[in-house]
């Protein structure tokens, strides 16, 4: 209200405007914020007092979720007031959101620099790492953040489980499977219904060869989640480790494969939504948008392309042996094949012609298809 009546009597002079938008902000009422704040750049850009309005400015972009928005003025802050640390962990923290996990680590680096004694960075800092996969240093600074918080009764239990949680995965991406997994079990302990940390728990004793013991653990994650493909796959990768052909069922091997099937199509429309959004995306790793329906050299198009990425970046295996993905008109059992059509006998019409053709097979029959068009 105060600011309101200051506004009202002064209404183009900066400290009206300063008290009026943080008195928005403090009232988590962020549009309005924004249009005062903005509203003071705007009339008074040279003045002194709005030298520290681009931080809450920055902080209610964020919590509008104009994330470049808020990164921008971040920056303009930090360019002033270097040795912020708040400044350089709110910028870290808009980084993270926008998926930069190389700039958000440099954020959050920068934060330890000025103050050290800012442990919950460290929690944050190993996150980042284990995102950028580097797993190592990951492990370091969440293992000196749960040191230090290991006697402090105001940590609240949810923190101490992310906390255990990213230290786990660490581990286990650095294949430190035998210190991964009382670290996972502890995250049970603390919290039975982290079912995520079950199933990761599962094949992280499969990797460490005790094989009995993931199945075990990923068939009870089965019975809360049997709509993920993931753990399929995993427990059907199990059963193959120790030649336990016949419990892995042949219905068991084509559900595998008809999920591999679909996530294969999910993330081929997923990335070419990306390119329809914008097209100066990368998709398939570091591959340029948009999806074409020729790729030079490649009569096949952007089918190499995607079995690039599905077999060497993602790593699909086929349950019943073989290939996950083919080019070309493949019927071996559990594959995805891809055509570019009208260059194959499986497309006809010119509903289909320089479209992509994606299909999955078992006994030498098309169990389902979909037609994905380029951009």
């Amino acid at each position: 209200e105060e600011g309101k009546i200051a506004n009202q009597l002064a209404p183009n002079e900066v400290l009206p405007l300063l008290i009026l938008g943080d008195n928005y902000f403090k009232l988590k009422n962020y549009e309005k914020c924004v249009v005062e704040y903005e509203k003071v750049l705007s009339m008074h850009p040279d003045d002194p007092a709005t030298a520290t309005v681009h931080f809450p400015l920055g902080s209610a972009y964020f919590q509008l979720r104009r994330n470049d928005d808020a990164i921008k003025a971040f920056k303009i802050y930090i360019s002033r007031y270097p040795d912020n640390p708040d400044s350089h962990y709110s910028l870290a923290h808009a980084f993270s959101v926008a998926k930069k996990s190389e700039d958000a680590i440099k954020e959050f680096e920068k934060v330890l620099k000025i103050d050290q004694d800012l442990i919950e960075v460290r929690y944050w800092l190993g996150k980042e790492y284990r995102i950028a996969g580097k797993f190592q240093q990951a492990v370091e600074q969440l293992n000196l953040f749960l040191d230090d918080q290991s006697g402090n009764p105001d940590l609240k239990k949810e923190h101490l489980i992310d906390a255990n949680f990213e230290l786990a995965k660490a581990l286990k991406f650095a294949k430190k499977y035998e210190e991964a997994i009382p670290v996972f079990n502890k995250v049970l302990e603390l919290d039975p219904k982290a079912h995520g940390a079950r199933l990761i728990l599962g094949i992280t004793f499969i990797d460490s060869g005790k094989i009995a013991k993931g199945i075990d653990e990923i068939k009870s994650y089965l019975q809360v989640d049997g709509s993920n493909a993931w753990p399929h796959y995993e427990l059907g990768r199990a059963f193959m480790k120790i030649k336990k052909f016949s419990d892995f069922s042949l219905k068991a091997k084509k559900t595998v494969a008809a999920k591999n099937y679909k996530q294969i199509i999910n993330f081929i429309q997923t990335e070419s939504a990306l390119c329809e959004f914008n097209e100066s995306n990368k998709i398939f790793g570091n591959n340029s948008c948009p999806i074409t329906d020729s790729v030079p050299g490649a009569q096949s198009g952007w089918c190499g392309i995607f079995g690039d990425y599905f077999l060497k970046e993602a790593k699909f295996e086929n349950p019943f042996g073989g290939s996950a993905f083919g080019v070309g008109n493949s019927q071996q059992d559990g594959i995805t094949s891809c055509v570019l059509c009208n260059r194959s006998p499986y497309c006809s019409g010119s509903e289909t012609n320089k479209k992509y053709k994606l299909m999955w097979w078992y006994d030498n029959k098309m169990q389902d298809f979909t037609i994905i068009p380029p951009n």
